[in-house]
């Protein structure tokens, strides 16, 4: 990553690792305000815009009852 780039996530990472620490709480209402302002400040964030992305899918959706806050990325081109 380019030093402007790690620079934003330095500037940014309290609010990720609240915003990290809420969503593995479950508490997506009040992680997603930061990861919003993670993305205020750096708009091309892929880590917050993943997770912003999940706590709304899972507020709209609930949580299944066996989550664990780990996404399996599978793949099916093997």
């Amino acid at each position: 990553e380019s030093p402007a780039n790690l620079a934003l996530k330095d500037t940014t990472r309290n609010d990720f690792e609240e915003g990290f620490v809420l969503y593995h709480w479950k508490q997506f209402n009040e992680a997603c305000p930061f990861f919003e302002k993670v993305l205020a400040v750096n708009e091309n964030d892929k880590a917050a815009q993943i997770y912003l992305k999940r706590c709304e899918h899972f507020q709209k959706h609930g949580v299944p009852d066996d989550w664990e806050g780990v996404d399996v990325l599978e793949n099916n081109r093997l």
